[in-house]
């Protein structure tokens, strides 16, 4: 479908449908919210965000319950201007994370789950997507394919930049887009918060989403979401990732 300019979603808006802050968004500057659930992955994804070949302006981990004790890791010192978002009793799902971006003032945002741990120019790579395409852009993506809603994947690594449908396991874009995303109400809070953000931001937006080049070989390896899994465990597979759960995910998304 082609974007629209005013269009009425389905639900009642459940937020702010336009970025009506007082002071602009800092240019050049990126935000990076670190999801936290039941992997213990907070210190590596840290010290990779902080080795990232751009200069990152602010993290905030953001963690839902208290399967981790994230609040002990980042009592340190090392952790002191790192924001802490805790809801201790209550589970925001997938769509809370998504909200911070609201009350910002980066250019960018880029949202993490807790199975990604990306190599150094993984960041620098998606703002070149971003600036060329318009677009957002994640680590890896699904194309539709109608009539029947098979799926396509587009993971690492692979040499070109690709335009998919929508991506998940991290979302790197500019913080304003996340207003689209906020224009409808979600059908459900329990899942799909990816397709949900590509489909708003492309129909009220025009903005797109692309998975970027990947190439295999040391220098291309510096673009990848993820160091690898000789360095990385599978964190995609392990007993926490959704999809093992088929039926209860298929049937959400």
């Amino acid at each position: 479908a082609a974007p629209q300019d005013n269009a009425s979603g389905a639900g009642t808006p459940a937020l702010p449908t336009s970025d009506n802050t007082s002071s602009p968004d800092i240019p050049g500057t990126i935000t990076v919210i670190l999801t936290q659930y039941k992997r213990p992955t907070l210190r590596s994804a840290i010290a990779n965000i902080r080795k990232q070949s751009v200069p990152i302006s602010e993290i905030i981990v953001y963690q839902n319950k208290n399967y981790q004790n994230n609040s002990d890791v980042l009592s340190h010192s090392n952790y002191s201007d790192i924001r802490y978002i805790h809801n201790s009793n209550y589970n925001t799902g997938f769509f809370g994370r998504f909200s911070i971006p609201l009350i910002l003032n980066t250019e960018y945002v880029a949202i993490f789950d807790d199975d990604t741990i990306p190599a150094k120019d993984w960041l620098k790579n998606c703002i070149r997507i971003i600036n060329t395409f318009n677009a957002i852009c994640g680590a890896n993506g699904r194309i539709v394919i109608p009539p029947k809603r098979q799926m396509l994947s587009v993971k690492l690594p692979h040499p070109n930049d690709v335009e998919v449908d929508f991506v998940g396991h991290c979302w790197v874009f500019k913080r304003k887009w996340v207003y689209h995303m906020w224009r409808t109400s979600p059908s459900t809070l329990a899942t799909a918060e990816d397709i949900h953000f590509s489909a708003s931001a492309w129909v009220y937006g025009g903005v797109k989403t692309y998975v970027p080049k990947m190439p295999k070989g040391p220098l291309g390896r510096k673009m990848w979401p993820t160091r690898g899994r000789e360095v990385e465990p599978d964190l995609d597979g392990d007993e926490h990732a959704s999809w093992r759960y088929y039926e209860q995910f298929l049937r959400g998304r």
